[in-house]
């Protein structure tokens, strides 16, 4: 969270500016701050703007739930914004309630190029919809071009590729990195997810945030992983190949640093 305000009084933190990033260096730095100075920490950046690092679950809470509007999203989504356009996860404002494209001429990176050569595949898809005669279709696409908002307007094409893109990028790649973890867990440790009544976590935990930024795709992606692990989970279980651990690759998705390896068994019983 980036301090848009001057501002008197300020929580205790670090002397030295600190460099944030998606790294585990910052993980150690604000697990180390979070020990020496609390749950609410402030912290000057190499730019000489403040940051602070919140992890009281009633200030989280407050600021998503009650304080969200005053408060835009980090300087960090800039480079999520060059792969998913506009769409819904990093716009602000206005084009957040309808996300809207602005042609950029910078968006010049590799990556960049690969979200282009989607979004073309993406449109054709699109324009073949419309041409076809048959409205038996029902599928997240058929329900994207049909979507209006209380104005009855619909989405622009650039508005649906960026919420497309969206979907593919965030809607199906989070997932398929939790059920990576989940049947690396399931393989290293099954006496622990035995059919026993398991005792409640009290612990606050928000993983998708809240307001009105709460993840419009939670109830999708618990209905698909549910629905996965319940159908192959009883048929199969999982045992790992070595006992290497394949570490953290801290990203936009928390992946694995290296690939998992397990071999798959039939249930027998």
């Amino acid at each position: 969270m980036i301090d848009t305000r001057s501002s008197v009084r300020r929580p205790p933190g670090p002397s030295d500016q600190v460099h944030p990033g998606i790294d585990p260096e910052t993980l150690l730095t604000l697990s180390q701050t979070r020990e020496e100075f609390g749950d609410i920490v402030s912290m000057r950046r190499h730019n000489g703007r403040f940051a602070y690092f919140i992890n009281d679950p009633t200030e989280v809470r407050e600021i998503l739930t009650r304080r969200h509007s005053r408060y835009v999203k980090g300087p960090g989504f800039e480079r999520v914004k060059m792969l998913l356009g506009n769409g819904i996860i990093v716009s602000d404002g206005d084009a957040w309630r309808l996300a809207f494209l602005a042609s950029d001429s910078t968006r010049d990176l590799g990556v960049v190029m690969k979200s282009r050569n989607l979004r073309r595949l993406l449109l054709e898809i699109i324009e073949a919809r419309r041409d076809a005669s048959s409205a038996e279709t029902y599928d997240f696409l058929s329900m994207y071009m049909h979507a209006t908002d209380k104005r009855g307007v619909a989405f622009s094409d650039d508005e649906l590729l960026d919420e497309l893109i969206t979907l593919i990028v965030a809607g199906f790649e989070t997932s398929a990195h939790t059920l990576n973890w989940v049947w690396y867990l399931l393989a290293g440790h099954p006496d622990r997810f035995a059919e026993v009544r398991l005792p409640k976590n009290e612990r606050p935990y928000f993983p998708l945030s809240l307001g009105p930024r709460r993840c419009l795709g939670e109830y999708f992606s618990f209905l698909e992983m549910k629905v996965h692990i319940g159908l192959l989970l009883p048929r199969f279980r999982m045992m790992r190949v070595d006992d290497a651990d394949p570490g953290l690759e801290l990203g936009v998705n928390l992946r694995s640093a290296s690939d998992i390896w397990l071999r798959p068994a039939i249930r027998t019983a």
